[in-house]
């Protein structure tokens, strides 16, 4: 992980919670730097996963992908529950 993907990330954040539009080349970023099986999420779950990393990774990096890989696990399982509703 690098501070370009972290300011990336932070920038699609701020635009989600400041309800406009995330700036296209970040968005073809975040979906550059997905894994493959992630890049149908939408672009601020995208840019949480990789803030998450990165702070995981600072903590402990042996933990960092027990943690992601727990996050990943959480989102994929809220859209299969939202998508059998």
């Amino acid at each position: 992980m690098n501070s370009f993907q972290m300011t990336v990330a932070l920038r699609v954040l701020n635009a989600a919670s400041s309800y406009t539009k995330p700036l296209d080349e970040d968005v073809e970023l975040l979906m550059n730097w997905a894994d493959p099986q992630d890049r149908h999420l939408p672009p601020d779950e995208l840019a949480c996963l990789i803030v998450e990393a990165e702070l995981a990774s600072r903590d402990n990096p042996k933990n960092a992908i027990a943690k992601v890989s727990d996050s990943l696990t959480g989102i994929r399982q809220r859209r299969s529950d939202q998508q059998s509703t």
